[in-house]
């Protein structure tokens, strides 16, 4: 899916896209939304979005991961292979943190649905998908896969810094992660 493909509103993007669905799944939430802003996006760009779409009695999650989107590198050597390297590893980095949000929109966390409210706690769930995707690669002695999880625990470090919002899911995020274990792949 290209960037561009986010002007459109969700119903209009999911039946675009031959996606049937008789509802769109919209959360309240108590979080400041201005500050919820930073997650996710990449020079003003969504780069991955999770939409809850109901039929009948059925839920559903949609994950997106745009083709298109910005990714700064801070390796040494910045070749066209490298460059591919990176937008794959952003796809793959992406990818697992919306299935964070997938499971805990199906075990109903902090995504809940079931009663005529949903309702979604954003700092909890935002530090569940991170450290879902985290956890994801914790044992992997791939390189790729080694050279992601430092680029995620670099991004994670950083973006507490941001704003008060991506603060809180530092915080919450570091109650179920090993801060120290960030620290220590962020750095290798």
């Amino acid at each position: 899916m290209k960037a561009s493909a986010y002007s459109y509103g969700q119903s209009e993007l999911l039946s675009n896209l031959g996606i049937e669905h008789q509802s769109i799944i919209n959360f309240s939430t108590t979080n400041d939304n201005e500050l919820v802003k930073c997650y996710g996006c990449s020079k003003d760009v969504k780069a991955w979005v999770t939409y809850f779409i109901a039929n009948d009695l059925t839920r559903h999650a949609v994950v997106f991961i745009i083709d298109d989107f910005l990714f700064e590198s801070d390796r040494d050597d910045s070749s066209e292979e490298s460059e591919i390297e990176d937008v794959y590893i952003c796809k793959y980095i992406s990818l697992l943190h919306e299935f964070g949000h997938v499971k805990d929109f199906i075990n109903q966390q902090h995504i809940r649905y079931a009663d005529n409210k949903p309702s979604v706690d954003l700092v909890r769930s935002e530090a569940f998908a991170d450290n879902f995707a985290l956890r994801k690669m914790k044992n992997s002695s791939e390189p790729l896969v080694k050279y992601a999880r430092k680029v995620m625990a670099k991004s994670v470090i950083k973006r507490k810094h941001e704003n008060d919002f991506c603060r809180q899911v530092y915080m919450e995020t570091i109650k179920l992660f090993n801060e120290e274990k960030l620290i220590q792949w962020a750095e290798s």
